[in-house]
């Protein structure tokens, strides 16, 4: 009888402490996680910078699984349509809006770990949201500019414009000034076509999508838009649909540019390197002109619903994001700041001086455009067509329309474009 009783306790220890093993499964530390990023030299190398660190501290091994931004979008969006699992965490953005279902709401993880403490103010909030539920969360932000040889502009007495109406006006002026010193007036990497859009952005202050939940270019401000780029396309480079990003940015940092309109950051660090650039101390980065919305790049991290370790994964993603990091990233490798802290530090704010002002200003205005990947994909190509002089304004904004009509407005999208001003009234 007593060998009986102890075997049923046995069993019953035994089950209690299988339940209580499966019950705390997810509490367990995994083992590994995947994260998904854009092979850019900056975000990848500032991630597998920390990796070792973070597995000592936290027993998690990341993989970093880096790709071009093109095939990157790709693999998470056919990882989360053919709901493998392959990558835990992904980079992406707004231009993932058909795939938003497929992400897990971080709303609790975000509240446990308290993260988004000392970030800029407004930054969570322009992270993508999904029925109400948060679902990305920041690193890397970037917005649309242009960096300019101040050391030229202020030994002509000219002053960095307001409005685009200005700037357009200057562009003669900043021809003479280019002339001058052996250089072009204006770099830009058109031969990289995904690019095009930047230069519409930031001076289009209309809708994009109307009150019935269609994608629309607003008519008559999209054609003022493309006229004005128009103006600017004719000061650019000659060469300027040949150039790579990385083409652009040599134009620059070599001294054969004027004007260099660009991601910031794939290219600041460089700027003030000696060893990479010959415009150290000479340059600064202009305050976004209006009107316009300058493209925000918010660079998100979503925990796919298939990750068997999403709590790994959002542990990850709070090691990428912390005021200390954020320092080294910028220092490092020229990523944007996100946190407070790094724009208040004496020493950088003064070494900085010449971008840090206009980059929190543009932080600021920047915005994601409400576009899924199909619809700015069409509209990149439209505004190529626009600027080899194959179509008119006119021309590019009702072959956008039209196409445009065709298409889906993805939910996620509808409140983005609300909440940023992008949707008609």
């Amino acid at each position: 009888m007593r060998k009986a009783f102890g075997l049923i306790l046995c069993l019953l220890c035994v089950a209690t402490i299988g339940s209580f093993a499966a019950g705390n499964k997810e509490a367990a530390t995994p083992a590994s996680i995947t994260f998904s990023v854009m092979a850019s030299g900056t975000y990848d190398k500032a991630a597998a910078s920390i990796k070792d660190s973070f597995k000592q501290s936290s027993g998690i091994d990341v993989t970093i699984a880096a790709f071009p931004w093109a095939t990157l979008r790709q693999n998470n969006t056919t990882d989360l349509l053919t709901s493998t699992g392959k990558y835990d965490i992904m980079s992406g953005s707004y231009y993932l809006a058909d795939v938003y279902a497929n992400f897990i709401s971080l709303d609790d993880y975000i509240a446990k770990y308290k993260l988004g403490q000392g970030l800029l103010s407004g930054l969570m909030q322009k992270c993508e949201f999904f029925n109400g539920h948060q679902i990305g969360l920041p690193y890397g932000p970037d917005a649309y500019g242009v960096l300019y040889r101040k050391d030229l502009f202020d030994q002509a007495g000219v002053q960095w414009p307001s409005t685009w109406a200005d700037f357009v006006a200057l562009l003669p002026k900043l021809k003479q000034i280019a002339d001058a010193n052996g250089m072009a007036t204006i770099a830009f990497a058109g031969g990289a076509p995904e690019q095009a859009p930047a230069l519409f952005f930031d001076k289009y202050d209309g809708y994009f999508i109307t009150k019935d939940k269609k994608y629309q270019l607003q008519a008559d401000k999209a054609v003022a838009a493309l006229n004005m780029n128009h103006t600017l396309l004719s000061y650019m480079a000659s060469d300027f649909m040949g150039l790579s990003i990385d083409d652009a940015n040599a134009r620059f940092l070599g001294g054969k540019a004027l004007l260099l309109i660009c991601w910031p950051s794939f290219v600041v660090a460089a700027a003030d390197d000696p060893q990479k650039s010959q415009v150290v101390g000479k340059w600064a980065l202009g305050k976004s002109v209006t009107p316009g919305r300058p493209w925000l790049s918010l660079w998100q991290m979503y925990i796919s619903k298939y990750s068997k370790n999403p709590e790994a994964a959002f542990k990850w993603a709070a090691a990428l994001i912390n005021a200390q990091n954020d320092k080294s990233f910028y220092v490092t490798y020229g990523i944007g700041p996100e946190f407070s802290a790094t724009y208040q530090d004496a020493a950088l704010a003064q070494q900085h001086a010449h971008q840090f002002a206009a980059q929190q200003y543009n932080f600021s205005v920047a915005v994601n455009p409400p576009l899924s990947g199909e619809a700015q994909d069409f509209f990149a190509s439209s505004l190529g067509d626009f600027a080899l002089g194959k179509i008119s304004a006119q021309q590019c904004v009702d072959q956008v329309n039209q196409k445009w009509a065709t298409m889906t407005v993805p939910v996620g999208l509808i409140d983005d474009a609300q909440k940023t001003g992008q949707m008609q009234k």
